[in-house]
């Protein structure tokens, strides 16, 4: 049971640590940027 409430969190920081890459690279590339918010 603690196995998989342990799996279950580790699956919420690897989703949250793959939005914060997604969000570095949008800030990497200003012409993402610009596309992102037109």
């Amino acid at each position: 049971m603690s196995g998989s409430i342990l799996l279950r969190s580790y699956g919420i920081v690897e989703r949250v640590s793959w939005q914060v890459q997604q969000q570095n690279i949008i800030n990497s590339d200003p012409s993402i940027n610009i596309d992102a918010r037109v």
